[in-house]
């Protein structure tokens, strides 16, 4: 795997057996832990069925890192304390590492979504955590913007996009977990973490969130024979 900066990178699902707007002000504390949620897939052909972190936008669909659901078979989304909902896949970016969910029966979510401009280094941000009995908000730091080169999702082609280096670490299952700034806004979505020891965490920006959410929904549905979801 290439690497972003000068730090290795390890992505963060765990393996196991317009919807926003521009603005200046966002969501408050609870309101972020509302839409925290917890995404679980089944496998799908050979791949491995993955646990990650999803964040309930506006309309009631999900957003997540799409490395996390490549593989999906099936879909289910947990809030805390709450029934899972099936879901499916309604687009789904390899270059940016971010996928959207839609739920068979949409979260209510309160408060207005915005996204936010990439913060600066020395910028203080919260990640929004699923935790193990509720949603966590931790607080960390924004070491530098970085171009993360690496990978694209489930491809060998080597892709560039916008991200931020934070001096935090997450655990397995973290990837898609929300950066939020402190004013709310969405300003970044988890992908990985930093290998050899260091404590760094690595999110995708949110640049082109907008149109991949307003994009004319692609269901992405698993392929047995290649092992991963495919369009259409």
């Amino acid at each position: 795997m290439r690497r972003a900066g000068q730090v290795g990178l390890f992505l963060v699902g765990l393996l196991i057996g317009s919807s926003c707007a521009s603005g200046d002000s966002g969501l408050a504390d609870d309101e972020i832990q509302d839409r925290v949620v917890r995404v679980e897939t089944s496998a799908c052909g050979h791949a491995s069925s993955t646990t990650g972190t999803g964040f309930v936008l506006d309309d009631g669909r999900v957003i997540t890192a799409a490395h996390t659901v490549a593989g999906a078979g099936s879909l289910l989304v947990y809030g805390v304390g709450e029934p899972a909902r099936t879901a499916e896949i309604v687009a789904f970016d390899r270059v940016s590492d971010l996928a959207v969910l839609e739920m068979a029966s949409p979260a209510s979510v309160r408060g207005s979504l915005r996204l936010g401009p990439r913060p600066a280094a020395g910028s203080a941000v919260r990640l929004a955590l699923i935790g193990p009995d509720e949603p966590q908000l931790v607080e960390t730091t924004v070491l530098r913007r970085v171009r993360v080169r690496i990978d694209g999702v489930r491809t060998t082609d080597l892709v560039e996009r916008p991200g931020l280096e934070l001096a935090e670490r997450v655990d397995l299952g973290d990837s898609g977990a929300a950066v939020m700034d402190s004013d709310g806004m969405l300003v970044g979505v988890v992908f990985g973490r930093s290998t050899g020891g260091v404590d760094r965490t690595f999110a995708s920006g949110v640049d082109g969130l907008d149109a991949l959410i307003d994009s004319v929904p692609s269901p992405h549905r698993c392929d047995p024979s290649q092992h991963q979801v495919v369009a259409g």
